[in-house]
């Protein structure tokens, strides 16, 4: 057993690479893997369930925050204006159709739940980290022909 000249963490006599810090014990050089993009990605068949209970749900599960809740305030605004009518659907039969809105809201949020691209925010945050990377190697190009420029020229 030996101590890494790095991390001073312990680790076999035999190690060419510190198992803790990642180092190789002869140049200490580490290797630094490369950014990794995690994409998120939503199941249609998730966003559904919820979006059949409670309307709105399936749309914050897939990050539409504001399009879940505005889903929510409107079908639930239909609703409670249905069961304000409860009294008067028993007198006649016309004011049956004061459910329909609710209901069609509700089914178009449980499409629009299930509908959709679950890859575009993962590919919308890919291209941005894409374009911020490429941008930094032209920015450091950039600087480097700056000081290119700076520099006195020799004969």
């Amino acid at each position: 057993m030996k101590t890494c000249p790095f991390c001073a963490e312990v680790i076999e006599a035999a190690a060419t690479r510190c198992e803790h810090c990642g180092r190789d014990l002869a140049t200490g050089s580490s290797e630094e893997a490369a950014p990794v993009f995690v994409e998120t990605v939503w199941n249609p068949r998730v966003a559904t369930m919820p979006s059949l209970v409670l309307p709105g749900a399936g749309q914050i599960y897939k990050g539409e925050i504001l399009w879940g809740v505005m889903s929510f305030v409107a079908i639930a605004g239909s609703y409670l204006g249905f069961a304000t009518r409860l009294p008067s659907l028993f007198a006649t039969a016309q004011n049956d159709f004061y459910i329909a809105p609710g209901l069609l809201l509700h089914v178009m949020c449980i499409t629009d739940a299930y509908m959709g691209d679950p890859d575009r925010v993962a590919r919308r945050v890919f291209a941005r980290a894409q374009e911020a990377l490429q941008a930094g190697a032209a920015q450091e190009e950039a600087e480097g022909l700056r000081r290119a420029a700076r520099r006195p020229i020799r004969p």
